[in-house]
């Protein structure tokens, strides 16, 4: 899942700065997009860390 996103964002990336004509409406709505991938990629890093936090806390008091 990150990697598909992080492959989205590159091509939101290189469509925003392409040297060739693109019609505004486009430009605009992959702003949008480029945005909501942003913010996707954040929220699952986050997710990540918490999930980590969570393992390192429950491995800290096994005994055996």
């Amino acid at each position: 899942m990150k990697t598909i996103i992080n492959t989205l964002i590159e091509i939101s990336k290189s469509i925003l700065a392409a040297p060739i004509h693109v019609p505004e409406k486009l430009k605009r709505i992959n702003k949008y997009i480029h945005f909501g991938l942003q913010v996707l990629k954040q929220i699952i890093e986050m997710q990540e860390k918490e999930n980590e936090g969570k393992q390192k806390k429950k491995s800290r008091y096994v005994f055996r």
